[in-house]
């Protein structure tokens, strides 16, 4: 099986590689792997493989969802830049899924749980952000019409027409439009 020793387990190797051969490793500092952030303590427990106190984010905090809306965002803003504010489906697929994950870290935050954003909820952006507004979610300061304006649009996300449609006819709003209008929800919700 891939030339490794008995018992080798070749994870444990490269996170000590990793953790051990960087210079910025240092006391107080922390590594990132993909959207988890752990201290340079946490690395060096995993890696000797001692146990670790404290309390790791759960797939249903709050604050995990804010993260992945968060990072969601950040990567659309990329993804925009690199099209020249040009509507394509990648830069509104990530937007959306970052409406989508903002407002289920508000729906868990006001108590719904994690079954219900992952099955009742799903992709339905309208049905969340009703659901969060029931919550207490309120969204001022927009212009007449914008939300109402991204939440259709938000329809073409539900439908996975950003993943599997390239023709047609569709009533776009320029990606920096639908980029300002998550960014406003994810200041309201405020995790990240």
């Amino acid at each position: 099986m891939h030339g490794f020793p008995t018992g080798h387990n070749p994870a444990r190797a490269l996170w000590r590689a990793f953790s051990y051969t960087h210079p910025w490793t240092q006391p107080g500092t922390c590594l990132r792997f993909g959207n988890r952030t752990l201290s340079t303590q946490t690395s060096d427990a995993l890696a000797s493989g001692l146990g670790i106190g404290g309390r790791f984010l759960d797939n249903d905090s709050p604050h995990n969802f804010a993260k992945l809306g968060k990072l969601h965002l950040q990567a659309a803003k990329f993804t925009n830049a690199g099209f020249a504010n040009v509507p394509e489906w990648p830069t509104y697929d990530l937007a959306f899924h970052a409406l989508e994950v903002y407002l289920k870290s508000y729906l868990l935050m006001r108590g719904a749980t994690l079954e219900h954003v992952h099955r009742v909820i799903g992709h339905k952006l309208r049905d969340a952000m009703a659901d969060a507004k029931s919550k207490g979610l309120s969204l001022n300061n927009l212009a007449p019409g914008f939300e109402d304006s991204v939440m259709k649009l938000s329809e073409l996300y539900t439908k996975r027409e950003f993943q599997y449609r390239n023709i047609g006819q569709w009533e776009l709003l320029p990606p920096d439009y639908v980029i300002a209008f998550v960014e406003h929800v994810g200041a309201v919700v405020g995790l990240d």
